[in-house]
């Protein structure tokens, strides 16, 4: 058993191909999008933990994800962005152009 463990964001190579498997997201975010919609709210609460919260805190990963995420699945992001006060653009369509983005150490201190 191995004990190195991997950074969470490091499963998703695809977002960080400069020439991605569009296919392949697609149907991950898809995939995403039915959990989002799920009437538990602990099953709905795995999206927000373990992928929006992940991409978050890996600076460009949400940018790179925009794109491929569907309409439930973007609510719920700028939820969690309104929530810890973070702006992205190309992300946040009330991004200011004068505001400086938050990302990597202090998105992830904002969440705490």
């Amino acid at each position: 058993m191995s004990t190195t463990t991997a950074h969470p964001t490091e499963d998703m190579p695809q977002l960080w191909s400069d020439s991605p498997d569009t296919h392949l997201l697609t149907r991950c975010w898809d995939f995403v999008e039915r959990i989002v919609d799920h009437p538990t709210q602990h099953v709905g609460g795995v999206v927000y933990f373990e992928v929006l919260d992940q991409l978050l805190i890996d600076g460009g990963l949400m940018e790179a994800a925009w794109p491929y995420m569907k309409e439930r699945t973007r609510a719920r992001t700028l939820l969690m962005l309104d929530d810890v006060d973070v702006r992205l653009p190309g992300v946040d369509p009330r991004q200011n152009p004068h505001t400086t983005p938050v990302r990597g150490a202090q998105a992830a201190q904002r969440l705490k």
